[in-house]
């Protein structure tokens, strides 16, 4: 969407004070004033009075830190097409939505250095808005990876390491990789992160369908059977136990699979896991649409009605700890009219409305409290990866980020959406909330439906180490 780049005169001011407002942590509300000075929050208090600052009237809605999305792909070329959105138009994206910073992914061909690798994401993420991170990914093993994982921590900030249990033929690795890469997370004080789905059987499944020329969207879901996401996550879950090594698992789909991280939770092992909006709101269903299914195609893909229903139950009770949208926009000609469904590209764009819908379809509707919307989109994602109390809390010495909710209803629709990507699979969905004012970094970023981002440039942060006490806190 095309938008004006306006001048604020709030912008200019590097004192800001909000008030009248109710602010909300993972466990408490409470009234009080916010002083920002320099980018940061100086002040909380009942009543502040200080000259020369400009006042942000909170109108009595809640204030909540800015979102973290830890799982976002931007700026990305994958074997069936260009992702849609680069760092800056994913940072416009995000802050119209409430979320001040994300993670995204150092991902190197096989057998490239990670450390080149990085070198070069950082250079693509250099036009973000919004601060942001990295997570590196191990997409094989040699002599040099362990080196370079030491590298990424100590020199680079890099405190998470991913790995693709499926797709075998590209980044996905061995379980013998996996294993070692959670060995040496567990030496390096590193979290892993495991896309777990069983690509070895996936594949299979998906060339028997071609072969019967079954070419469909619906058969994008039926070659990747909900057993395949609980398999691998059981066999990542035994070797965490074996290494000692956390792990946390993205982008959780099933029933199953959430059973599984819950009575492994109950057990001691260190395991931590996300979902996303699309899981706790679409079913397989959307397969069997005339128009256009295609563009419901992601990876894992999208499941049963019962399972969404305990995908909700699961965020309430502590099983899933984190909210992410694992966002990979593309372009609906990328999309659709392709000859078979493992020729679309994997994804879909979520950065903009993900914070509307849980607010929407899980605090008005009594799914979680408030407090836990906090946790999920903000605290936890803050701790899990290092950066917690400077982003994921309103508290003295933290970064100014801050979102004022409005509780307009709206109806979305592309149009008014700020990614660069044509359609969304949320098109014509109610909401009840949406973020009026977001504040980043101490700037005024985004006002009741408009953008200011003339002043804001996002910066690296390099993160701490994982740290089994702070995400306990």
């Amino acid at each position: 969407m095309a938008f004006e780049v306006l001048k604020y005169k709030f912008a200019m001011s590097n004192r800001l004070i909000v008030k009248n407002g109710y602010i909300v942590s993972g466990k408490e509300i409470i009234e009080a004033d916010i002083l920002i000075e320099g980018g940061l929050i100086t002040e909380i208090a009942a009543h502040i009075n200080v000259k020369d600052v400009i006042i942000v009237d909170a109108a009595h809605q809640y204030v909540m830190p800015g979102g973290i999305d830890p799982h976002v792909h931007l700026s990305l070329s994958t074997p069936n097409g260009v992702i849609a959105d680069d760092f800056r138009e994913g940072s416009i994206a995000a802050l119209a939505g409430g979320t001040t910073t994300f993670i995204d992914f150092i991902t190197p061909e096989r057998n490239e250095s990670l450390i080149d690798a990085a070198t070069k994401r950082k250079k693509e993420a250099e036009n973000s808005l919004i601060d942001f991170a990295f997570h590196g990914s191990i997409t094989s093993w040699n002599e040099n990876t362990y080196s370079e994982m030491k590298a990424c921590v100590e020199n680079e900030g890099i405190s998470s390491f991913k790995v693709y249990m499926a797709y075998k033929k590209t980044i996905g690795i061995a379980d013998d990789i996996l294993f070692r890469t959670l060995k040496s997370a567990n030496q390096l004080g590193t979290l892993v992160l495991s896309h777990c789905e069983n690509g070895d059987v996936i594949d299979i499944l998906q060339e028997e369908a071609i072969n019967n020329e079954h070419y469909e969207a619906k058969y994008h879901g039926l070659t990747r059977p909900s057993s395949t996401e609980a398999e691998a996550i059981n066999r990542a879950l035994m070797m965490a136990e074996i290494t000692k090594a956390p792990l946390y698992v993205v982008h959780v789909s099933t029933r199953q699979g959430a059973e599984l991280i819950k009575k492994a939770k109950a057990e001691n092992i260190k395991v931590f896991a996300e979902t996303c909006p699309h899981y706790l709101l679409l079913d397989d269903e959307v397969y069997q649409k005339k128009n256009n299914p295609e563009i419901y195609i992601m990876s894992p893909p999208l499941r049963k009605k019962q399972d969404r229903d305990y995908l909700w139950k699961a965020l309430s009770n502590g099983t899933i700890d984190i909210i992410s949208t694992d966002h990979c926009s593309f372009l609906l000609k990328d999309k659709i009219n392709k000859s078979n469904f493992t020729r679309v590209p994997n994804g879909i764009a979520g950065l903009e409305t993900r914070l509307s819908l849980l607010f929407t379809y899980g605090v008005l509707d009594s799914k979680i409290s408030v407090n836990r919307f906090v946790e999920l989109t903000a605290a936890n994602p803050a701790k899990m990866f290092g950066l917690y109390p400077q982003k994921g809390s309103i508290s003295v010495g933290a970064d100014a980020d801050i979102v004022i909710w409005g509780k307009e209803k709206s109806i979305i629709t592309n149009s008014q959406l700020h990614h660069k990507s044509d359609h969304t699979v949320y098109e014509g969905m109610p909401i009840g909330a949406m973020p009026k004012t977001v504040i980043c970094g101490g700037q005024i970023a985004y006002d009741k439906g408009i953008l200011y981002v003339e002043r804001l440039r996002g910066k690296y942060l390099k993160r701490r180490k994982w740290d089994s006490e702070t995400v306990g806190a």
